[in-house]
């Protein structure tokens, strides 16, 4: 790619997009994800933070000579990934849980650690789990923040999302083990008028709910009020959630995560209600969570829009394409057992739209994200296959899900602002980040036993 003026790129990482500012992302393979628009090489155009036009050759974008142009000849154009589920408070714990079961991890993570997070150590978790997303070209993330023990705590999480200048959904939980405030409802309020006053911005707030102690009334506080909920759901809380549809609670403003194990009558709930699940590959048999084949077959049979998530750091790392290969992999072996007539084998592009236009749909944001369409904000990424890659491989939805890691992702844009520039993320002190979430990290473990 070509490299852009020094002034270029100050004024493409602003902290706000200039009015009128333009940039044309010329001569990749453009990925669209837009039915409409599908796939071809040529351009896309950014102004401000929208995506505005795309096509085989945006002539006219050079007119005037007021457009900052950046060259993908070579490399695959796509939206931004989003990752539907994701414990961003652990960031600096990763892999502190390797080879556990669910309960260990549980054990360790929120009886042993959790409960020594300072608001401090909120913030750097955030921040450090939001940058790592941003290398592995995930522009939006879902974060599950089951670890808000006072109001100081949910500021704290809520300023890493912001400073990583990441798309998120911040879900706020309570904590599952340990001493807290008992503020999570009442702070609702408060977090809504200071922090996400608009639903225009990076940040958007819902609830989160993982274990049944005051889901019931958690999910109603959240249909009076007009929130999204994410929760944890699999056969152990199926008898829970037919209850609570058959009492009217239950409504399209819910994601589910994990989904494991699930009847077809569920389902078939699921699908009535419009509901969006996400799939997690590499937690599930990870930490033995129901059937270790991810339920993308039921999903797709019901027409369940399918998100993708990584969950936690715990026990090993945040790595976007790890995630969508093991779930291609995982789910075509699951379906070859199946009779010829039965299968529902993914593609590799089936995987590529759980992971944008299926994330989008978790994050109650398809009408922003998830596809490169004009009018849509402008949350895309760059691939650029390695130095001894000859070529693309012919299907670019494989290129991405079965050919590419995090260092491919050669640049990452967020409402049009640009987080990462041949392969590295902009705008951040990244030694100095490094230091205080190991300091963070050597506190935390020193003030617990987790053996």
């Amino acid at each position: 790619m070509t490299v852009p003026s020094a002034s270029a790129l100050r004024e493409l990482t602003a902290a706000a997009a200039g009015a009128g500012r333009r940039t044309l992302v010329r001569g990749g393979h453009v990925v669209s994800m837009d039915e409409r628009l599908g796939d071809f090489v040529g351009d896309v155009l950014i102004e401000d933070e929208k995506i505005v036009a795309l096509g085989p050759e945006l002539t006219e974008a050079r007119a005037g000579g007021d457009v900052i142009e950046l060259d993908a000849t070579g490399s695959i154009v796509a939206p931004g990934f989003v990752d539907s589920h994701l414990h961003a408070w652990q960031g600096q714990l990763a892999g502190v849980a390797p080879d556990v079961s669910l309960p260990r991890y549980e054990e360790v993570l929120h009886g042993a650690l959790a409960p020594h997070y300072r608001p401090e150590d909120m913030r750097i978790g955030n921040l450090v789990s939001a940058l790592r997303c941003l290398e592995s070209g995930v522009t939006c993330v879902i974060d599950n923040s089951h670890n808000a023990r006072s109001a100081e705590h949910s500021s704290a999480a809520v300023e890493g999302l912001r400073e990583a200048g990441i798309r998120a959904v911040h879900a706020t939980g309570t904590p599952i083990e340990g001493e807290w405030n008992r503020q999570w409802a009442a702070d609702l309020a408060r977090l809504r008028a200071e922090y996400f006053g608009s639903d225009e911005q990076l940040l958007t707030l819902r609830l989160y709910t993982a274990k049944p102690a005051g889901q019931r009334q958690a999910w109603e506080f959240a249909r009076q009020e007009g929130y999204w909920v994410s929760t944890e759901v699999g056969f152990w809380n199926e008898a829970f959630i037919r209850e609570c549809a058959a009492d009217g609670v239950l409504t399209s403003r819910h994601a589910f995560n994990h989904c494991a194990g699930l009847s077809e009558e569920l389902w078939r709930l699921i699908a009535d209600h419009g509901i969006a699940v996400n799939v997690c590959a590499r937690s599930d048999t990870t930490f033995f969570v129901g059937p270790a084949m991810p339920p993308v077959a039921e999903a797709l049979a019901h027409g369940v829009p399918v998100g993708m998530s990584m969950d936690t750091e715990a026990s090993y790392g945040i790595d976007f394409f790890a995630e969508m290969g093991t779930l291609l992999h995982l789910a075509r072996g699951r379906a070859a057992s199946a009779p010829a007539e039965d299968r529902v084998a993914p593609t590799a592009r089936d995987v590529l739209t759980m992971a944008t236009r299926g994330g989008a749909a978790n994050a109650g944001l398809v009408d922003r994200i998830g596809s490169l369409t004009p009018g849509k904000q402008a949350d895309l990424v760059v691939i650029k296959p390695g130095s001894l890659a000859v070529g693309l491989p012919r299907d670019p939805a494989a290129a991405i899900t079965s050919f590419s890691r995090p260092a491919d992702v050669a640049a990452v844009f967020v409402a049009g602002r640009l987080r990462k520039w041949d392969g590295e993320l902009q705008g951040h002190d990244l030694a100095g980040l490094k230091r205080e979430a190991e300091a963070s990290r050597e506190r935390l473990l020193a003030n617990t036993t987790t053996n």
